[in-house]
């Protein structure tokens, strides 16, 4: 006999009291149950034996008897006030399975946890899911500590069953509150040859930032995860301090290699060290209409005389930044036809403020043969 098709299960899931009713398994009596979510609702409990693929009849008597209900008819429940006070049933493995989620989203996307009270997050959890208990800050914090730990045992797992060495990347930075950090990365390849790589600290580095106190810092990562003898080589930026405490570290036996996107970066500052006049000019120019909401604005307006399809910023270099001097210098160029239709503009202005500005936009400008 051919086994039933999909179709006809997908018929049979179809019906209507599947948005009434949930399923539920009782341990004791080892028997799934059919509960009616509209009772529930008013803190009455109506249920029905119920097996996968038996037939649905008692339950759709239900729905007609009590609610005056059926596929011709179909109702929601009457909702007063909040939506929140109708809350739909979900199973404690789903409840889990959201859990999961939220924390993954709060992980992965470095949310506060203060998400949790906003009203707007609340309401749009609640419209994706009205069943879901959404966990309470003090929770989370146990979930997130917990995904840590497991992470971190899984980890040192790998470490020791398919690293026989290590690299480190390391780097310093310092925060918005002026705090000194160290974060500390590792790649390794396992026997089938296969590329992992993975955070293993980032804390506060205590001052000064001698290289003594680097090395006692990333030595003591490197022993809280047993990677101390089996570190190979060290990626870091060009700077002194860091640079010998890698020497420093198991006794120099870690090869330091220089980052080469910051040694280009170096080279490159000292390319623009020998053109000082031109860039400093070319500064002026940027600083002109990034340090006046007034300039910026004239600056949008000629964009809009002269038929820009876009309206362009003007960009502003950061000597920490790499690649930012570049972009700023080709902004410019995007924006020649507007700064000097600007300049003309308020120089022939009888207004003096515009006339003076125009007259020292004049003046900071660059030559035709500046600007190729």
């Amino acid at each position: 006999m051919a086994e039933p098709s999909n179709k006809k299960r997908k018929r049979e899931n179809a019906s209507i009291i599947w948005d009434y009713f949930f399923e539920e398994y009782d341990e004791e009596e080892q028997q799934s149950y059919l509960i009616c979510q509209l009772c529930r609702n008013k803190d009455i409990t109506k249920r029905y034996k119920w097996t996968k693929g038996a037939s649905t009849s008692t339950a759709q008597g239900h729905l007609w008897r009590d609610h005056k209900i059926d596929k011709n008819h179909p109702e929601e429940p009457e909702i007063t006030g909040d939506i929140r006070s109708v809350i739909k049933h979900i199973t404690s493995r789903r409840q889990l399975s959201l859990e999961r989620s939220l924390i993954i989203f709060i992980i992965l996307d470095c949310q506060p946890l203060n998400i949790l009270r906003n009203n707007a997050f609340r309401d749009m959890l609640h419209n994706f899911e009205p069943g879901f208990k959404i966990p309470t800050e003090e929770k989370c914090k146990t979930m997130i500590q917990e995904s840590y730990k497991w992470t971190k045992e899984h980890l040192q797992e790998l470490l020791r069953s398919g690293a026989n060495t290590v690299n480190i990347t390391t780097d310093l930075w310092t925060s918005r509150r002026n705090d000194s950090y160290i974060g500390v990365t590792i790649s390794w390849l396992d026997q089938e040859m296969k590329l992992y790589e993975a955070l293993i600290g980032i804390e506060l580095l205590p001052s000064p930032h001698t290289s003594e106190n680097i090395k006692i810092s990333l030595e003591s990562i490197l022993e809280r995860w047993n990677l101390k003898e089996k570190c190979f080589a060290a990626t870091t930026d060009n700077a002194a301090n860091i640079k010998k405490a890698i020497s420093l570290t198991n006794d120099n036996s870690i090869i330091s290699i220089g980052c080469a996107a910051h040694t280009l970066h170096l080279s490159v500052m000292k390319g623009l060290a020998v053109i000082k006049q031109f860039t400093e000019r070319v500064n002026n120019i940027i600083l002109f209409f990034t340090l006046s909401p007034k300039q910026s604005d004239r600056l949008k307006k000629a964009q809009e005389e002269r038929g820009f399809p876009k309206l362009l910023e003007v960009l502003q270099g950061v000597c920490t930044r790499w690649n930012s001097s570049y972009l700023a210098w080709k902004r410019l160029l995007e924006l020649k036809v507007a700064i000097q239709w600007l300049a003309n503009t308020l120089h022939l202005s009888y207004a003096k403020d515009d006339k003076d500005d125009g007259d020292y936009l004049k003046q900071i400008a660059l030559t035709e043969s500046e600007w190729r």
